[in-house]
């Protein structure tokens, strides 16, 4: 299904196409975040910060040394990764407090890779687990697609599916919703993937975010991060 994890993922169209390809990630990414940046109050968890508890959150989160391969960049995260919001999907998670609340850098590839994690302690095991479910439901992914599509300018981006992921067991519950988009960029149509995978363990959830331009994110390269970080939860 994809290249060795050790390599990047292969442009067939030079090193001008792929630095292409990671403008159109980009633009993905910032999408995403100002998609879940909607307007009005917000339904997001009460902060309670501990110290330790925060520093635990930090280093749950995808870090630099779980990315197989080379050539990592590392920015500030450009949304906090807040849950997207439609009419027909608004998790409102108020009534629940966090007592750590991270979301890590953004990091990229020049193949087009994109890697990113919000990690959110609970008051409690229970309080966690309700908030998994409000936010891991299927409209999950297509209100993400969505929100994308409507961040962007009109006809530049175009939803072509969104819906479950098949991926391994993590955790005590999980569950992978991918995103599939066409991005125009002159006269084409370029596919792009945005995937998460969601994990409750305890009183922590952990969402991780993968994206790509050109090709799906390899299967192999998404599990071995995803257990990287559960081992450390």
């Amino acid at each position: 299904m994809a290249p060795s994890e050790s390599r990047p993922v292969p442009c067939a169209c030079g090193v001008s196409a792929g630095a292409r390809l990671l403008a159109l990630l980009g633009v993905l990414a910032a999408l995403a975040g100002a998609a879940t940046a909607a307007a009005g109050s917000s339904p997001e968890p009460r902060l309670a910060i501990k110290p330790a508890v925060q520093a635990r959150a930090q280093r749950i989160a995808v870090g630099l040394g779980d990315l197989p391969g080379f050539g990592w960049k590392v920015r500030p995260a450009q949304s906090d990764r807040a849950s997207p919001r439609c009419t027909y999907y608004r998790p409102d998670q108020s009534k629940l407090t966090q007592n750590g609340q991270y979301t890590a850098p953004d990091f990229t590839r020049p193949d087009g890779l994109f890697v990113s994690s919000s990690v959110g302690i609970f008051r409690s095991p229970r309080q966690a687990r309700e908030a998994y479910a409000l936010v891991v439901r299927p409209e999950l992914a297509r209100c993400l697609g969505e929100s994308v599509v409507k961040s962007g300018k009109p006809g530049r981006i175009t939803l072509r599916s969104a819906g479950r992921l098949a991926f391994p067991g993590h955790g005590d519950r999980s569950a992978a919703y991918r995103v599939v988009f066409a991005v125009k960029s002159g006269n084409q149509q370029v596919p792009a993937t945005i995937d998460i995978v969601a994990v409750n363990n305890g009183a922590v959830d952990v969402a991780m975010f993968f994206s790509s331009a050109g090709k799906p994110v390899p299967a192999g390269f998404e599990r071995k991060i995803a257990a990287a970080v559960v081992a450390r939860i």
